[in-house]
């Protein structure tokens, strides 16, 4: 006697989520209104090469000048001249290194609360002005700077002291001074 045995299938069960209500007396955490919420509006990054572009061209080509100096004296065997130069140029391009390093490293920050310049390599430092204090954004560019939109920029804050911050190479410093005014409209 053969008998067909049909394969049967089985669902597996589906497990639907509780909500789990906490404990009688235990705090819920309720979001902060986004309103209260600290919001990053803008970053700003210095442009050392746009605010400062015959000293960057100045430290490059001195740098390069001394290395083909050394490379020269080393060829025609003024190996003194040549250490010399080599030397110097080390000590120019680890100046411009270390200026390059520190502008890369500071940063502008703009939120919907404050404005906080961030600086340092080694180590950070933080100067804030909560944006009800500031009292002036001011903007100054000369000629090279307005061709090549980067300036300073000059945050005034005058609660309890003057205060003041200027920072250098900004791009577009008249665009972070409406991004800073308006924040502290809003």
């Amino acid at each position: 006697m053969a008998t067909d045995v049909l394969p049967t299938t089985t669902e597996a069960p589906v497990a639907i989520p509780v909500a789990s209500v906490p404990p009688a007396g235990t705090p819920v955490a309720v979001p902060a209104p986004p309103h209260l919420v600290e919001q990053e509006l803008h970053t700003v990054r210095l442009a050392m090469g746009r605010r400062y572009p015959f000293r960057c061209a100045f430290y490059v080509a001195l740098a390069v000048g001394l290395y083909a100096l050394g490379g020269w004296s080393l060829a025609n065997e003024y190996t003194s001249f040549a250490i010399a130069s080599f030397l110097f140029a080390v000590v120019v391009t680890l100046r411009f290194g270390w200026w390059w390093w520190r502008m890369e490293n500071t940063a502008l920050l703009i939120t919907n609360r404050r404005v906080i310049l961030q600086s340092g390599v080694l180590a950070r430092q933080m100067t804030e002005f909560p944006l009800a204090d500031i009292t002036e954004v001011n903007v100054e560019q000369g000629i090279f700077g307005h061709l090549l939109n980067v300036g300073d920029l000059a945050i005034i804050s005058d609660k309890n002291e003057r205060r003041q911050v200027v920072v250098r190479a900004v791009p577009g410093p008249a665009e972070v001074a409406a991004q800073v005014r308006d924040a502290k409209g809003a």
